[in-house]
């Protein structure tokens, strides 16, 4: 009886890890989304392996409720989280691993300087940093680790200058992001890396022991080609005490 009931037990776990877990997530995850930020998530597939909580996500797309345009605000086409079962007994997330492939942003600043994220339209009025969100006072505790972007991109059209800028061969490294103290086994080393309208550019950083084991030194390295600097400034604060004609970073 014993073997019998143990094999129950395990092929119910199986069966609602493989079946029920994805079902679930593609259904009350879009909701809390909707609910949260009003914004409309979708979510073609979900996968969960129950032996060692590591769950992908295939073609997300992130849409406004009134939008003007036909593609989406956002799109992913694989998003992987390696979960730490562990945090969400504790009431938090937490994974040390999340892997984007593909994303693609779509933004658009209107002709009033409002943006079709309502984030960056805060910020457009207060001009203030702080106030775009803070990680703080959200509602959970979270811990993302070894965030990697990959194979990215954003469009931004500017209805204000008339313009479009692109953000292509986007990758991006980003070792914790977290509102409460948790020590992963290890981390990635920040990188960021595009072509910004053309321009090559490529940020990275280290850390290196020092002798005796008196601490790290981070050293951060930095590539630009044939970047017109120019169009950026008008996206900087109103308040910013500096204006230029002409000039390049090479």
């Amino acid at each position: 009886f014993v073997p019998l009931l143990l094999g129950c037990l395990i092929a119910v776990y199986f069966l609602t890890g493989i079946y029920l877990v994805p079902l679930a997530v593609k259904k009350y995850l879009p909701q809390y989304i909707q609910n949260q930020s009003g914004l409309i998530l979708s979510i073609e597939r979900a996968r969960l392996n129950p032996l060692n909580f590591q769950l992908t996500l295939e073609d997300l797309t992130v849409e406004l409720q009134e939008s003007s345009t036909t593609e989406p605000l956002l799109s992913i086409q694989s998003l992987f989280i390696d979960l730490d079962f562990t945090s969400l007994i504790r009431s938090s997330f937490t994974c040390d691993k999340l892997t984007i492939e593909n994303l693609q942003l779509n933004l658009i600043r209107y002709k009033d300087k409002h943006y079709n994220i309502p984030a960056l339209s805060r910020f457009s009025k207060t001009q203030e940093q702080g106030d775009i969100i803070s990680f703080a006072k959200l509602p959970f505790l979270f811990s993302l680790n070894n965030i990697d972007i990959n194979k990215s991109r954003i469009l931004f059209e500017d209805q204000v200058t008339d313009k479009n800028h692109t953000v292509t061969e986007l990758q991006l490294a980003i070792p914790t992001l977290s509102n409460f103290y948790f020590q992963s086994n290890n981390y990635i080393l920040p990188h960021f890396s595009a072509i910004i309208n053309g321009s090559p550019i490529q940020l990275s950083g280290e850390a290196v022991q020092l002798t005796d084991n008196q601490g790290f030194q981070t050293k951060l390295s930095c590539s630009i080609k044939s970047l017109d600097l120019v169009p950026y400034f008008s996206y900087l604060p109103s308040t910013f005490p500096q204006t230029i004609k002409k000039g390049w970073a090479d």
